[in-house]
């Protein structure tokens, strides 16, 4: 996984999976100043429950977050969860 910050944006590339190790890895790197995160998937199969969890607090709290290339599970996940909202996030 790699962070950048650059500008006030912070950028998050993931290599493999959004799970509960990388989540709580994230929580620690991510700050109050950051307002705007763009995470970018590479080999990613799934996000598991942490990691939607993880993506609907920062949504909650008006952070604007943009998602490249997230696994096709994640949107089949948001629809079960009914956090379609979530999909808005998705940009190519």
């Amino acid at each position: 996984m790699e962070i950048k910050n650059e500008k006030g944006r912070l950028f998050i590339e993931i290599n493999g999976n959004l799970d509960y190790l990388k989540v709580k890895e994230l929580e620690k790197r991510i700050t109050e100043e950051d307002r705007h995160i763009e995470i970018r998937f590479v080999c990613s199969n799934f996000i598991d429950t942490e990691g939607i969890k993880f993506l609907y607090t920062l949504y909650r709290k008006g952070i604007n977050i943009t998602l490249k290339n997230p696994p096709e599970l994640f949107f089949q996940t948001v629809k079960i969860l009914s956090l379609e909202e979530l999909t808005d996030l998705v940009k190519e």
